[in-house]
This record gives C-alpha cells, sequence and structure tokens, in this order.
C-alpha cells in the first residue's frame, strides 16, 4: 500500500509541474474573475484568477476584493451585511 501512495505522489508531482508549465506559458488573454481564494487552509483572500489556466495573476484592486468579500459572504440579517460591508470599505481603505 505505501508504495502504491508513493507511486501517486510521484503523479502528483509530476502533474503539478505540468500546470506550472502551461500557467507559464498562457497569454492570460481570456479575462480574469476576482475570486477568494485559500493559499492555505484558513486564509481566503481575493485575487485575480486567470479564466484560461486558473493561475493567479497580480494587481487586484482594492474596490474588486471589497465586491468579492461582500459577494462571497453570507449573511443573516439586512443590519449584519451593513455592518459587514462597513468593515470590510474600512479595512481596505487603510
Amino acid at each position: 500500500m505505501k508504495e502504491r501512495i508513493n507511486e501517486l505522489y510521484k503523479i502528483i508531482e509530476k502533474s503539478n509541474k505540468e500546470i506550472e508549465k502551461i500557467r507559464k506559458n498562457c497569454k492570460h488573454d481570456k479575462g480574469y474573475t476576482v475570486n477568494l481564494y485559500s493559499w492555505r487552509l484558513g486564509s481566503l483572500n481575493p485575487e485575480r484568477i486567470c479564466n484560461t489556466c486558473g493561475g493567479l495573476l497580480p494587481g487586484v484592486t482594492k474596490e474588486e476584493a471589497i465586491e468579492c468579500e461582500i459577494e462571497n459572504t453570507t449573511f443573516y440579517n439586512e443590519d449584519d451585511q451593513k455592518q459587514f460591508e462597513k468593515d470590510v470599505k474600512l479595512r481596505y481603505n487603510n
């Protein structure tokens, strides 16, 4: 069983290298989507994500980040939503 697991890790490593190569050669010419991206457990950040290769693109603006966080959050009532919007805008404008 351990031998098979090691084989699978090698396949994953090879696949990750291929994905990296594809993303490096991508022209990123089909636009991007701003969405929350998790680069580690418990950390979500608004990022520009290429619509072609799924790679991260630099340059997310404050406005994009604010809109992304608000759109991807569930609120229990209108007051919570208004307070969250104020908090998010304050955080990005400081």
